[in-house]
């Protein structure tokens, strides 16, 4: 599915752009995976994070050494296009509120691992981050 619309959005771009050439790269990078093996949209979706990833060490080296290089402009824009790849995540208030919502008591489970494998068991399928639950779930805990 994400290989299909990421075709979809080659195709829709102009020829020699350099919108396409990107995508045309990261295309290339999910067809060599999926020489060895069927790759998931989510696998798809930490490749092009790992690009964006980076492009932002690029950014911070570059903007150190050399404020003014014009590739600092150019890394943001294919982050920009990257990231426009990637779904829509909730936001840390989006899960405390599912949490809450949910009735889910952090503190009655006897450790963060229980409610963590509770939490990502019913968010199966949702666009969420596991670090990003983790992480509320380890606050909401110390909330108590």
């Amino acid at each position: 599915m994400f290989v299909d619309q990421l075709e979809n959005k080659i195709n829709a771009l102009a020829p020699g752009s350099s919108a396409k050439n990107l995508l045309k790269v990261v295309l290339g990078d999910i067809q060599q995976k999926t020489a060895f093996k069927e790759v998931s949209d989510q696998e798809c979706h930490s490749m092009v994070k790992k690009m964006v990833k980076a492009n932002m060490d690029n950014i911070d080296l570059l903007s150190k050494s050399n404020p003014t290089d014009s590739r600092i402009e150019e890394f943001r824009k294919e982050n920009v296009l990257l990231d426009s790849l990637l779904p829509r995540y909730w936001s840390e208030q989006d899960i405390r509120n599912w949490i809450q919502d949910e009735g889910i008591e952090v503190n009655a489970f006897p450790n963060e691992g229980a409610v963590m494998a509770q939490c990502m068991s019913m968010l199966k399928g949702e666009a969420v981050e596991g670090g990003t639950v983790k992480r509320i779930i380890h606050e909401m805990r110390d909330d108590g």
